[in-house]
């Protein structure tokens, strides 16, 4: 089933969003891996248990950062 987001966009847009889907997987299989987050200062945000946490944790990391682009 399609998220919301993809229901929001127009057909031509949908089409490649979802072409985007397998790419994009294969990158978070890629790197979305524990040793290769030990470097990540978003590392922090996987200590919470809970999804909600994370989420605000990566928001408030991502605001800090603002600005300094390697800091994420």
């Amino acid at each position: 089933a399609p998220g919301v987001a993809a229901l929001l966009l127009k057909p031509a847009a949908r089409r490649r969003a979802e072409a985007l889907v397998p790419h994009l997987r294969t990158l978070a299989d890629r790197y979305h891996r524990p040793e290769l987050l030990s470097t990540d200062p978003l590392a922090l945000v996987h200590r919470f248990p809970r999804a909600e946490d994370r989420e605000m944790a990566a928001f408030f990391s991502a605001l800090l950062a603002y600005g300094n682009v390697k800091q994420i």
